[in-house]
């Protein structure tokens, strides 16, 4: 009888899956510059200047900031979408070579500007 030394796919699948879900994390706080304290502080911006928006009339820069806050989101969560279509290959996928297939296909869009 053989004797298995390497992992389950279905581990493997895992395994691959956690390590792109901490690389896009690593790529959406450091590469782009937009940590987590960022992205509360975009989020609270962002409610702030709405209930603004819907009580009374914005400035210029407050809409710009606004608009600004809405592409940023709208990135990110194309990002979250990609994530979501390579980890519906990587665990479809009936080899390692499919897993790493799927990973490599994984596109990481730049920021629509610096944040």
């Amino acid at each position: 009888m053989p004797i298995n030394v390497g992992k389950p796919l279905a581990d493997l699948q895992t395994d691959y899956y956690n390590q792109l879900k901490s690389d896009l994390y690593d790529y959406i706080t450091k590469t782009s510059n937009f940590p987590e304290w960022k992205q509360t502080n975009y989020a609270d911006t962002f409610s702030e200047l709405s209930i603004k928006k819907l009580t009374s009339s914005i400035s210029t820069t407050e809409q710009t900031t606004l608009d600004n806050i809405v592409a940023i989101r709208s990135w990110k969560n194309n990002l979250l979408t990609e994530r979501d279509r390579v980890k519906a290959l990587v665990f479809a996928a009936t080899s390692v070579a499919d897993i790493r297939t799927a990973i490599d296909s994984f596109t990481y869009t730049p920021p629509p500007f610096p944040i």
